[in-house]
């Protein structure tokens, strides 16, 4: 029972003094995954936005798959600013603060992941991959 005890003593011990070893804080910006338009971002669409945006009610631009990339370049400067996400319109209505009082989608602003996504793929290039 003696042996038990101190087995216990020492691996709770050995816990203590090797648990928080690794765990140091990091200042590095994590680099978020290349974003894909047709596997991350056009998903999106298809779940958020084509009900209105060429869909059932015919609202600009056009985000059905096949059509949405073309049509979201084709928006007035600012719309979207490949490699800048912060000075995109885009992200702003996302985010519910569109300086022409503009949020989308109207229903409700969508998940922080999925506006995360856009943000990420703005920053990469805003390519068609």
């Amino acid at each position: 029972m003696k042996n038990i005890k101190r087995g216990f003593i020492l691996i709770g011990l050995s816990i203590i003094a090797t648990s928080c070893y690794y765990d140091k804080y990091q200042d590095t910006p994590v680099t978020p995954t290349q974003v894909s338009f047709a596997t991350d971002i056009q998903p999106i669409f298809n779940n958020n936005c084509i009900m209105c945006h060429n869909g059932v009610i015919v609202v600009s631009p056009n985000l059905k798959e096949g059509f949405s990339y073309n049509a979201l370049m084709s928006l007035p400067t600012g719309s979207i600013i490949p490699g800048n996400s912060a000075g995109s319109e885009l992200m702003d209505m996302l985010n519910g603060v569109s300086a022409d009082g503009l949020t989308m989608p109207p229903s409700g602003k969508m998940a922080p992941k999925n506006i995360a996504l856009f943000g990420n793929w703005i920053d990469q290039g805003a390519i068609n991959n």
